[in-house]
């Protein structure tokens, strides 16, 4: 039996401080079009340099745990970044929203106590 990515996602948030937010990648500004990466599984206090670039971005799943951002960024989660409370307190970071990078594109991804 396969367990889905879904699934392995929800697991993880209930371990406490694994997971700060899951999400689907793309191409485009709007998520339209193929999932370039599919569950994304982005670790609290963890910033990763992404093989290829994205555009935006829709949330699979928030984080409930300590108080995190979660950053979307041009180069090594640097200055040029877009980020969101991780744990649904921001109104555009919710399961199933899309999040379009504007004129950033996306080559890495974290999350961070703030």
């Amino acid at each position: 039996m396969h367990a889905s990515i879904l699934t392995l996602a929800l697991t993880a948030l209930a371990i406490p401080g694994s997971t700060a937010f899951v999400v689907d990648s793309y191409e485009s500004d709007d998520c339209s079009g193929p999932v370039k990466d599919e569950g994304v599984n982005v670790y609290d206090n963890t910033c990763a340099d992404w093989p290829g670039w994205y555009q935006s971005v829709r949330v699979r799943a928030l984080s409930y745990g300590p108080r995190q951002h979660a950053y979307f960024c041009h180069l090594d989660c640097g200055p040029e970044c877009r980020s969101w409370w991780a744990n649904g307190d921001s109104p555009e970071f919710q399961v199933g929203k899309c999040i379009g990078l504007g004129d950033i594109t996306g080559e890495s991804m974290g999350s961070f106590a703030v």
